[in-house]
């Protein structure tokens, strides 16, 4: 054999075993085993009401909003804004308020108070300070809103946290409980 026969040889040889190798390759990337075929993991609720039912500040205000029966509306697309009371705000009510609420004669009213606290809209902070109201989830009701400096008050109440972010808004938590007009 010749140098030049050999050097043929030798490539062809280097070219089949390199082929070899890239169909082996190839192969075992696309083979079942190396594929892996886990489920999608159910994405992650992180919805306003999951926020407060994280939050044992917000444990009345997560009692309130299931025994009227609204949390499925609050868990759904939004995007909305939440100034939730924290269990201090709730407790600062008037003796007995809380138990005249929840009263079932008055539920349209725990429920109008409760919607008092929503608006349409996801509504940051820095928005607020933009702001002069706020429109709410009751009809035609407003909430007036003063910033002095870094304070932000949403009707009677102080924004104490602001801009926890969920998936369908914000929760913003607040020191007392706002009432409609029509509340009491």
């Amino acid at each position: 054999m010749t140098f030049t026969a050999l050097r043929r040889a030798a490539s062809a040889t280097t070219l089949a075993v390199g082929l070899f190798a890239l169909a082996l390759t190839g192969c075992k990337k696309d083979t079942p085993a190396e594929t892996t075929t886990t489920e999608a993991a159910p994405p992650i609720s992180n919805t306003v009401v999951d926020v407060a039912m994280a939050d044992t500040n917000f444990s009345t205000l997560v009692d309130l909003i299931q025994a009227v029966g609204i949390a499925d509306r609050l868990n759904g697309a939004g995007p909305i804004t939440v100034f939730a009371p924290t269990n201090a705000a709730f407790a600062a009510l008037p003796t007995g308020t809380l138990d005249t609420l929840k009263l079932e004669k008055n539920r349209q009213q725990l429920t109008n108070l409760l919607l008092y606290h929503i608006a349409q809209g996801n509504i940051t902070a820095a928005d607020l300070k933009g702001m002069q109201t706020v429109s709410t989830n009751v009809d035609g009701a407003t909430l007036p809103v003063v910033v002095d400096g870094d304070v932000v008050k949403v009707g009677d109440a102080t924004v104490v946290t602001a801009d926890v972010a969920a998936s369908n808004g914000t929760v913003h938590a607040i020191n007392a409980v706002l009432m409609p007009p029509a509340t009491m």
